[in-house]
């Protein structure tokens, strides 16, 4: 038994795959709106988008319990949130950083999907906030 098998077992199986369809779907669809911040113009739309996905999932994880994935969204929502009032576009070290935090949310899925017993190691560079400009 792993963590989704906990899940299941712990939440109503309706709220545990209604909250992997739409992990999943927010792990596919930042690679654009990161992309994104790179344009002048975009950047503003993309980073409160971006925004939204972790608010949505901190507040899934948190609910589900899944502390790891929730503490990781946390720092990041809260670094969006610190990010609003910077003029664009986002730097380069920050578009690298974000697809580190990406690549762990869909590790994490993975660990998920194949019902692993413990979430894979965090990588400790996505604790090395970057600067945004």
């Amino acid at each position: 038994m792993g963590i989704y098998s906990d899940l299941e077992r712990d939440f109503d199986f309706d709220i545990v795959d209604e909250f992997f369809s739409h992990y999943s779907i927010m792990c596919e669809s930042t690679e654009s709106l990161i992309l994104n911040l790179r344009d002048e113009d975009m950047y503003k739309i993309s980073l409160e988008q971006l925004f939204r996905i972790f608010h949505n999932i901190k507040s899934a994880t948190g609910y589900l319990q899944i502390t790891t994935i929730n503490n990781i969204v946390s720092l990041v929502e809260e670094f969006l949130d610190d990010c609003r009032d910077e003029k664009g576009p986002a730097s380069e070290e920050f578009i690298r950083w974000f697809f580190l935090v990406v690549d762990q949310l869909i590790l994490f899925k993975e660990d998920l999907e194949k019902d692993r017993d413990q979430l894979s190691p965090i990588n400790k560079e996505i604790l090395r906030l970057p600067e945004f400009v």
